[in-house]
């Protein structure tokens, strides 16, 4: 999540180097690409929607990573 938080930030910033402003259609954009990219990171197993802001599917991935995590930890344990 960082990394992606990070390569957003530099795409924003050499945007505003460039043009001194970013539009509605760069951000909307940029949030489409950052969600396809962090969907790809994800670990395979772990779905989610990707509907809504970079922040909803970030928090959706976390709760999903931890039911998943939770689910693994039960197997082990049986």
């Amino acid at each position: 999540m960082n990394r992606v938080r990070e390569i957003r930030k530099r795409i924003i910033n050499a945007q505003k180097q460039q043009s001194n402003e970013i539009s509605q259609d760069f951000k909307k954009s940029m949030e489409e690409h950052l969600k396809v990219c962090f969907l790809r990171g994800l670990n395979p197993k772990i779905v989610i929607s990707k509907e809504g802001t970079f922040k909803k599917l970030k928090i959706r991935a976390i709760e999903a990573k931890r039911k998943f995590e939770n689910r693994e930890l039960g197997k082990k344990n049986v």
